[in-house]
């Protein structure tokens, strides 16, 4: 649903794709009534059950404009209720779909990068209170523009930027607990991604595939890498043929067996004909991912302890 075009042009169109055989794509525009959310960039959907989820995303056309902070829910047959306070309009964050709650978690309201997290409970129809978690972890630092995937009932965020830092951290967070854990990697013996921003996360198997996005010296990257949730160790994965160009802000989802990439935006250094390349959608099929025994070693494993990395924000 909507986004920006032609790097001038806001959107607040809906349309869905269908995937049909291995390669083919049919995108088909919905008319939706009710009240439509207007023309916004930056924004998270997430489906739920029967309901598509909207939440946030930049719809200030002018500076003395605020910023939506609206829960839109489509072909769910009931409005939201009040509840707490809704989390203030933002764009970048995450949103998404754990157990029965969709979990809303930073992004940037203007210069303000954020590191809050907002629960709405499906069954109660409403914003809720998150526990009060017996510990004291803390939560990711403030970002932006991350990944986020579900897995075993917890929600994994992957990379992201507050603007002076870019991040290739994964945390977890459980919201039943209301707890976030920090997920170190053994950086002794695995590589793991580049910091950026802008990137696409999906999941699959147990497998966390996160392609392109953008470094912190403004490239958009081309590389693909699978992260076993289980093991905790990240793979790369290269020569696989007629991958998408490197790109940053598209989407990437899971439909059956397969991953679909599509669309994105380019930078200014993109020629144009491949801008016009961002327009094709992509399908991989999942099936030929292979997890290997063993992966590249770092050379120099990076500081941390005992070749751990430390959570940004930390100190030894």
């Amino acid at each position: 649903m909507g986004g920006l075009m032609d790097e001038s042009r806001v959107l607040a169109d809906l349309w869905y794709i269908e995937v049909q055989g291995s390669s083919d794509l049919r995108c088909v525009p919905i008319a939706a009534s009710g009240r439509k959310p207007s023309a916004r960039v930056g924004h998270r959907c997430v489906l739920a059950g029967n309901a598509l989820c909207l939440h946030g995303g930049d719809t200030k056309m002018e500076d003395s404009d605020t910023l939506d902070d609206n829960l839109y829910l489509m072909n769910r047959g009931a409005l939201p209720e009040p509840g707490v306070s809704p989390p203030p309009g933002r764009y970048g964050h995450s949103l998404s779909l754990v157990a029965s709650f969709l979990v809303v978690f930073g992004g940037q309201i203007e210069g303000d990068f954020r590191n809050d997290t907002a629960l709405f409970d499906l069954e109660l129809l409403q914003w809720v209170e998150p526990r009060l978690a017996d510990n004291d972890k803390l939560p990711p630092p403030p970002r932006t523009n991350h990944s986020t995937v579900v897995w075993d009932n917890k929600m994994y965020i992957f990379g992201g930027t507050n603007g002076h830092t870019w991040y290739n951290d994964i945390w977890s967070y459980d919201p039943v607990t209301n707890t976030w854990e920090y997920v170190a990697t053994d950086t002794r013996h695995w590589k793991r991604p580049a910091r950026r921003e802008g990137h696409s996360a999906a999941v699959t198997g147990g497998m966390m595939c996160v392609f392109g996005g953008r470094s912190e010296m403004g490239r958009d990257l081309p590389d693909f890498w699978v992260f076993d949730l289980a093991e905790r160790r990240w793979h790369p994965f290269g020569n696989m043929g007629g991958v998408p160009s490197p790109r940053s802000g598209h989407s990437m989802v899971v439909f059956g067996k397969h991953i679909v990439v599509v669309a994105g935006e380019p930078s200014s250094s993109t020629p144009q004909a491949d801008r016009e390349e961002l327009a094709l959608g992509y399908v991989l099929d999942t099936t030929k991912i292979r997890i290997p025994k063993t992966s590249l070693v770092v050379s120099h494993p990076s500081p941390g302890l005992n070749g751990l990395e430390i959570p940004p924000g930390l100190m030894f």
